[in-house]
């Protein structure tokens, strides 16, 4: 969810990054899988970061028993 239009950037380990330009609103966004790396996500407006998501802790595992991905999200901080 975006106040106004910005750009996201989703990143699942250190070599696979993609930029998405998203409008105001609800975005549903997609990359490829990428096991073993570290997850990221950056929204940008006007050249400067808003908000970051860089979980430390998190590992990215392709195929999990289960999954919750809600810790992560609250834990996304404004920049």
């Amino acid at each position: 969810m975006t106040t106004a239009p910005s750009n996201v950037t989703l990143s699942t380990s250190p070599t696979s990054s993609k930029t998405f330009s998203v409008p105001a609103g609800v975005s549903k966004l997609e990359m490829p899988l990428s096991a073993g790396g570290t997850m990221k996500g950056f929204v940008e407006r006007g050249g400067k970061a808003v908000v970051e998501l860089s979980p430390e802790e998190f590992v990215f595992d392709e195929s999990p028993g289960s999954y919750n991905f809600n810790a992560f999200v609250v834990s996304a901080s404004a920049v």
